[in-house]
C-alpha cells in the first residue's frame, strides 16, 4: 500500500506539467516519443482516466486563442509523424506554421521539404485567406479542437474553391479581397468540405 501511495503522489505532481501534451496527441513522457491519437491517456503506472476538458483548461483555452493555434499546430504534427513524416517547427514567424520532410536511410539532409500552413478552431469555422496562400499552397483546416478534432486538407488554390463552391468563390469578397467566411455554414457547405477531410496524402504525395 505504502508503494501504489507513493506511486500515486509521483503521478500527480509528474502529469500537471505534460498534461496538456499529452491530450493532445503527442506522449512527450516516453523516451520512444511514441505518438498517441487519438485522445489516448498517457501510458503509466497512473490510473487511465478518459479524455476531458476540465473547466480551467476550457477558461485557459477561450482566454488564450494562440493555444488554440498551438495546440492545432501540434495535432497536425502528430497525425504526420504517425503516417512516418518528420516534421519541423520553425521558431520564427516565416508565414508557415510546419516543415514536412522525408529523410532516406542512412542521410542526415531532407531531399525535400513542403511547408505547411496551419489555422485552428475550437469549433467550426469556414475560413479561408488567399493571404494564407503566400508562403506554401499546403493549407490543414483543424476544426472541433476541444471535441474530437476534424483536419481538412488543401494543396492548392483550386482545391479551397471546390469547398467555396462556385458562388463563393465567384463572390466579391473573394474575388477583391481574397477573403471569404461563413458563421454558420450550412448542410450543402459542410457537403462541400467534405472530400478534403483527411486527405494527408496530399501533403505526404508531395515527399
Amino acid at each position: 500500500m505504502e508503494a501504489v501511495s507513493v506511486i500515486s503522489q509521483q503521478c500527480r505532481s509528474s502529469l500537471a506539467p505534460i498534461r496538456f501534451f499529452a491530450r493532445i496527441g503527442l506522449d512527450i513522457g516516453l523516451a520512444s516519443a511514441r505518438v498517441l491519437w487519438p485522445f489516448q491517456t498517457r501510458p503509466s503506472v497512473c490510473p487511465a482516466k478518459p479524455w476531458s476538458w476540465t473547466s480551467t483548461e476550457r477558461s485557459a483555452m477561450a482566454a488564450h486563442s494562440a493555444l488554440i493555434g498551438k495546440a492545432g499546430e501540434m495535432m497536425v504534427a502528430a497525425e504526420l509523424m504517425r503516417r512516418g513524416v518528420e516534421v519541423a517547427q520553425p521558431h520564427s514567424d516565416v508565414g508557415v506554421d510546419l516543415l514536412a520532410y522525408r529523410l532516406e536511410p542512412g542521410s542526415t539532409v531532407p531531399s525535400r521539404i513542403v511547408p505547411v500552413q496551419v489555422k485552428s478552431a475550437s469549433n467550426v469555422a469556414f475560413n479561408f485567406h488567399k493571404s494564407w496562400l503566400t508562403k506554401s499552397t499546403n493549407l490543414v483546416l483543424v476544426w472541433r479542437l476541444e471535441t474530437l478534432p476534424e483536419f481538412y486538407i488543401f494543396d492548392s488554390l483550386a482545391r479551397i474553391e471546390e469547398a467555396l463552391g462556385a458562388t463563393f468563390s465567384a463572390s466579391k469578397s473573394w474575388a477583391e479581397n481574397g477573403v471569404y467566411a461563413v458563421t454558420s455554414p450550412g448542410a450543402a457547405v459542410l457537403e462541400r468540405m467534405t472530400p478534403h477531410r483527411d486527405r494527408w496524402d496530399r501533403i505526404i504525395g508531395q515527399l
